[in-house]
């Protein structure tokens, strides 16, 4: 990724999907606080999210997906309250899900499949009201599926297969959440 990005300070969207970029993600991106739209999904990135290189205040949409990141992921990362769409699967994130996650007021998609965060899902995902589609298959988590989860009357899609979540699914959830189209507890415990 170039540096010289840093430059265009007026760049609202960037899309380098796909374009097999073998590099890390270079500090200093803050200048582009104009930017809604950042997706580099689909190539080669390597190495760590660094913690200098947002904020992105006005991030509606970011996708590092598909990718080889690893480390945790840095707060400054969910700073943008206007976030929408979120996407850091198939890379090799750990750690535990951030609790800053849950400032994200109007997330609709959160995609953190195939990596390997650990811990359990935090009952305060239950004021992510606009969420919609929520993968996070293919990790480590434990625990039981929070109550809160029946809360979110606007999901759709459930992801937590392949994992080590345990206990039983709590049977209100099929009652509150009728917009679920897809639910996906496989290979659990």
């Amino acid at each position: 990724l170039p540096s010289e990005l840093r430059t265009l300070s007026s760049l609202v969207s960037l899309d380098l999907t796909g374009n097999e970029i073998s590099s890390t993600l270079p500090p200093g991106y803050s200048t582009l606080s104009s930017l809604n739209y950042l997706k580099l999904g689909g190539n080669q990135i390597e190495g760590t999210i660094p913690g200098t290189w947002g904020p992105f205040p006005e991030l509606r949409e970011l996708d590092l997906g598909h990718n080889q990141l690893k480390g945790t992921v840095p707060d400054n990362i969910y700073l943008s309250e206007e976030m929408r769409k979120l996407g850091l699967d198939n890379n090799e994130f750990g750690g535990t899900v951030p609790d800053i996650i849950l400032t994200m007021r109007h997330i609709e998609s959160l995609y953190l499949q195939s990596n390997a965060i650990s811990g359990t899902l935090p009952s305060g995902m239950t004021r992510l009201t606009s969420l919609v589609d929520l993968r996070m298959s293919d990790n480590r988590l434990v625990g039981e599926i929070p109550l809160g989860f029946l809360e979110l009357f606007r999901l759709e899609k459930l992801h937590l297969s392949d994992n080590k979540l345990n206990g039983t699914i709590p049977e209100m959830i099929f009652a509150t959440t009728t917009r679920l189209v897809e639910l996906s507890l496989e290979n659990n415990r």
